[in-house]
């Protein structure tokens, strides 16, 4: 996808991370708003393409406790002439202590590659943890091309009821597919801690596309 915002609490001179993979070199910037402030942006190395992870702090300015945020990161083109959208690929992305080091959240898996829920099938997911959280929920979006960006929309999801402490293995959750509509679906695994326990948070996707039929 070009563009990806995502909400979240931020705090001044906490840590960011981004696990990401560029297809093609360009312009590819964070921008993080918090209401009445000027927005931050930090500029991520786009001159080479590959698969990286990226951590930067964010301004002291931001202040002492945790506020919601606008993050986006935009995927532009940076050679002279009309400006064009740059795709880049997502896996992870966190704020926090406790989300950063890598991203807390990884090895997302999300399976098969096609499902036919009239037929009683079912995708399967996992993923791994490196921290503790108070919160985790799997969400499963459909994703489709629309005037040549990818754009995603949340159909179902799932609260995650065991408990997800450092270095927790989740396997073999089930999704019935039921609420989802035909097409292509990413499954999102979102980790977070309440504004009374910190704030921190972290978004990882998977890999794998899995197909939802008739």
């Amino acid at each position: 996808m070009s563009s990806l915002s995502v909400l979240g609490f931020v705090q001044g001179s906490w840590p960011m991370v981004l696990d990401y993979e560029l297809r093609e070199p360009g312009i590819y910037m964070v921008t993080v708003s918090v209401e009445g402030q000027d927005p931050f942006q930090y500029l991520l190395d786009g001159s080479a393409v590959g698969h990286r992870q990226t951590i930067f702090s964010l301004p002291p300015r931001l202040g002492h406790k945790p506020v919601v945020a606008n993050c986006t990161l935009s995927a532009l083109s940076s050679t002279p002439g009309d400006v064009r959208h740059r795709y880049v690929r997502v896996f992870g992305w966190g704020c926090g202590p406790r989300a950063v080091g890598s991203v807390a959240i990884d090895q997302v898996r999300f399976s098969p590659p096609s499902v036919h829920p009239r037929e009683k099938q079912g995708a399967v997911y996992g993923f791994h943890s490196h921290a503790d959280f108070e919160k985790v929920t799997a969400e499963f979006e459909r994703v489709a091309p629309v005037d040549g960006n990818i754009m995603a929309q949340l159909e179902d999801q799932q609260k995650i009821d065991d408990p997800v402490r450092v270095d927790t293995e989740i396997s073999d959750k089930r999704w019935d597919a039921k609420k989802a509509s035909v097409g292509q679906h990413l499954l999102q695994i979102r980790a977070w801690f309440s504004a009374n326990h910190g704030g921190d948070w972290v978004i990882a996707w998977s890999p794998e596309i899995v197909r939802i039929e008739e």
